[in-house]
């Protein structure tokens, strides 16, 4: 039986480019009124309301709506698997509108031994999921490892993988 233990969330860019795309097409909205009005209407409420604007109608935040597909681990008698789950979008971009999630196959699985150690069971499982980051679709996404890092190290993965010697 399958026991899911964590969903990795693969975004389709990091959040420091996100803001920055975003920095970028407030700065090029508040620029083309500077071109057409001159420097002095950045010091009007015109100017500031259109900033303002952009940032209650345009900006959204990165977290889940940049996602675009997750890797799900979980168990399976000694192994532990990856499965690819992503969107069916022709082209990702920006603002993907009416994106769909789907199952797109195994991502990997790999055997676990009992001689292993739980910090060697979470090695193995962080250099799958590295391999990963470097094959499509994946490739040239950001794969947000950040709290499974965060949490992994604390995890008795042998306990969870019924590898230790009591189970």
């Amino acid at each position: 039986m399958e026991k899911y233990f964590f969903d990795i969330p693969i975004y389709r860019c990091s959040i420091e480019k996100h803001t920055q795309e975003l920095d970028d097409d407030k700065n090029k909205r508040l620029q083309n009124i500077v071109d057409i009005h001159g420097p002095d209407v950045i010091h009007s409420e015109s100017y500031k309301w259109i900033g303002d604007h952009f940032d209650r109608t345009q900006w959204y935040p990165w977290r889940y709506n940049e996602v675009i597909g997750w890797i799900r681990l979980y168990r399976l008698g000694s192994q532990v698997r990856g499965e690819l789950w992503f969107t069916n979008a022709k082209k990702i971009r920006r603002d993907l509108k009416r994106k769909k999630i789907f199952y797109i196959g195994k991502a990997f699985e790999r055997s676990l031994y009992k001689n292993m150690s739980s910090n060697e069971i979470f090695e193995t499982i962080c250099s799958e999921l590295e391999y990963q980051k470097k094959q499509p679709p994946i490739k040239g996404r950001y794969l947000d490892m950040h709290l499974f890092l965060r949490t992994g190290k604390f995890i008795n993965w042998k306990e969870l993988f019924w590898l230790d010697s009591t189970g």
